[in-house]
């Protein structure tokens, strides 16, 4: 499982942005369409990008500054509609 990205909007300032959680918060509880999450903790990080090789062959990667990612790191279910699916 990989880490998963959710399309978040913020109530507080109208803001919608892309946050990512780690798979191990994500399992202990996920999110469904349509829930109100409260945020309670997240970290701003930049993004990483390949800049070479090692003579090993191993990738090496450094800090992409252009990109910026939201880490969300702690949050709790406010609300929860449920019966929401998509074909």
């Amino acid at each position: 499982m990989k880490n998963t990205t959710i399309a978040a909007y913020c109530i507080h300032n109208g803001i919608a942005n892309h946050l990512i959680i780690s798979k191990d918060i994500y399992k202990i509880l996920p999110c469904q369409v349509g829930d109100i999450i409260k945020a309670n903790s997240y970290e701003k990080q930049y993004g990483k990008k390949l800049i070479g090789r090692n003579e090993n062959g191993t990738n090496i990667y450094g800090t992409d500054e252009t990109k910026v990612e939201f880490w969300l790191k702690s949050y709790e279910i406010a609300f929860r509609k449920g019966g929401f699916e998509f074909e």
